[in-house]
Parts: C-alpha cells; structure tokens; sequence
C-alpha cells in the first residue's frame, strides 16, 4: 500500500504483537510495529519529525505605471497622486503592491525555494499620474510590477515534552514544541496531547517585554 501510494513511511499497529519474521521484513521495508499502548502517546508520532518552514523575502520591485489614456507627450517626469491629493512616494507605492499580491496571492504547497522572477498587474484604485512640466494628468489603468524574490526553507524539529502528576508520576500532558520565526512574529508551534481529554494545537508568540524593576525608598 506505501509504494502504490508513493506514502514513504509506514506504521502497523497489532494488539497481538509481531512475530520475529514480521519484525525483521518490516524494518527493512522502513515500516515500524507500534503496540496499542505505543500509540497512546506522542513521542512515537514525532520521533525525527521536524516542521519546514518557508520563508519569503522581496528583494526588489520594478514598475511600469500605465495610464488610461495616452500623455500627449510622454512624461520626463511625473508624480503619483491618490485620491485625496497626497503624492505616493515609490516607497508607498512598494508597500501597496506587496500588500496586494499577498492578499491575492494563491498557497504554493510546498512553495519553489530559491530565487525567482515573477510578473503581476496590479489595479490600484483612485491612483492619478501627473506630469511634471505640462501638468497633464491621467488616472491610473493598472501596474505592471516585476518582483525578484527569495525563497528559504529550515527544518524545525520537535522538541518532546511530558508532564507528569508529582503523586503518581503519570503524565497529565504530552507536548511537541517547534521553536519558529515567521518574520513579523516568533514563539513556539505546540502540539499538546492531554491524556484525559482531548488534544490541541497553538501558537505561542515569544514577548520581548523587559521585566518591571521593583524599588522600594526607604524613608
């Protein structure tokens, strides 16, 4: 069933055990024999797993800001105006594209990791194009952005971790921790197995809040 579904790890769980045979051909097709009570627990589901994390970052972007109509004459230079008659510098034109191709962005799973090359036409509305010297000016048709971007990826690990009932030393919980960076935020990724109940899966930002200084004046 693995190779007819390209799966490349197996587990088998028997309430029965395994005889040594059945041992011997399953670690050699890479497939590992769980007991039931094995599999009660996580640390056999995360055993060498690590999670991938995809980090992009855009390292430059090129414009071609195309207007409704044809300029009489094609501007030397110009500003870019939006509709409350602000000018939007290349810097805040950057920001309104990158902000427009994630939202419209469709997932890649997994994404291409490397440097890459991509075209988007973007529609911003209410944007004005004026020129300089004649003062001619034309609304905005679309932008025609070029993005060079870079792609890495690092594998996490998860971190086992138990807690245990100090009276009986039985676990309470079991918890699989992978520290991550997502750029804009850091902390932990946790996956938590409560014996008693049911499971759970949260994101545990990091905060870099100093401590509070405690002082006491002695009059």
């Amino acid at each position: 069933k693995c190779s007819d579904t390209l799966i490349d790890k197996g587990v088998i769980v028997s309430p029965c055990g395994f005889t040594s045979t059945a041992l011997l051909n399953s670690k050699a097709l890479g497939i590992r024999c769980l007991s039931l009570d094995e599999v009660e627990t996580l640390p056999w589901l995360f055993k060498d797993f690590t999670f991938k994390q995809y980090n992009t970052s855009y390292k430059h972007f090129d414009f071609t800001v195309i207007p409704d109509k044809d300029f009489p004459h094609k501007p030397r230079a110009f500003d870019l105006v939006n509709e409350q008659g602000e000018t939007v510098s290349i810097d805040d034109l950057r920001k309104i594209i990158g902000n427009a191709i994630r939202e419209n962005k469709e997932d890649q799973l997994p994404p291409e990791v490397g440097e890459k090359k991509e075209t988007f036409r973007v529609i911003v509305p209410k944007l004005r194009i004026i020129d300089r010297e004649s003062g001619v000016e034309r609304s905005v048709k679309y932008v025609n952005t070029v993005v060079h971007k870079e792609t890495t990826a690092v594998e996490v690990p998860f971190v086992m971790q138990e807690y245990k009932d100090p009276t009986s030393e039985n676990a309470i919980s079991q918890l699989a921790v992978a520290n991550v960076d997502f750029g804009f935020a850091k902390g932990k990724f946790v996956i938590n197995n409560k014996i008693e109940t049911d499971g759970e899966i949260i994101f545990i930002p990091d905060t870099d809040k100093p401590n509070k200084r405690i002082e006491n004046d002695d009059e």
